[in-house]
């Protein structure tokens, strides 16, 4: 076979041949390593999926027990809440029993100052009474004074 320039057309063909089954044969090699490293990535990616969809489930399992626990936290605030507010209202006396007892009480001072006003005046009355009875009593005093002098001089 003569080097290259002295050969035939077919010469060229095989030369041309050998370029293309050699090019193929990197192009081959390149795609079977990529073929590799696209395995290996491809393996990476399916543990990192494994590993993510591992935490994402604990995740999930953590976020429904921190509802619930919300949840129940939610229903004793609630609860709380609405006995501080009674216990306010008890404490500022605005519940029915302290309303009905300060009711209570205000008409028990009415009647007290009724009562009062009443012995007030009773007192004046009797006051007045005891004085016209001392009065009285004097006037029988020299009413029986002189009684006694007109029954002392017949004789």
């Amino acid at each position: 076979m003569p080097f290259i320039g002295t050969g035939t057309i077919l010469d060229w063909i095989a030369i041309a041949g050998m370029v293309i089954v050699g090019i193929a044969s990197i192009i081959g090699l390149i795609d079977r390593e990529k073929k590799k490293k696209d395995k290996v990535v491809d393996a990476a990616d399916d543990r990192l999926i494994k590993l993510l969809q591992g935490t994402v489930d604990s995740l999930e399992k953590q976020v429904n027990k921190l509802t619930i626990r919300v949840g129940d936290l939610s229903g004793k605030v609630s609860k709380l809440q609405t006995e501080n507010d009674t216990l306010t209202r008890i404490l500022q006396g605005k519940d029915d029993d302290s309303e009905k007892y300060r009711r209570g009480v205000n008409t028990a001072l009415a009647k007290a100052d009724k009562t009062h006003d009443i012995v007030k005046l009773s007192s004046l009355d009797i006051q007045k009474v005891n004085k016209n009875i001392e009065r009285l009593a004097k006037l029988m005093e020299k009413h029986m004074a002189a009684v006694n002098k007109m029954i002392a001089k017949k004789p």
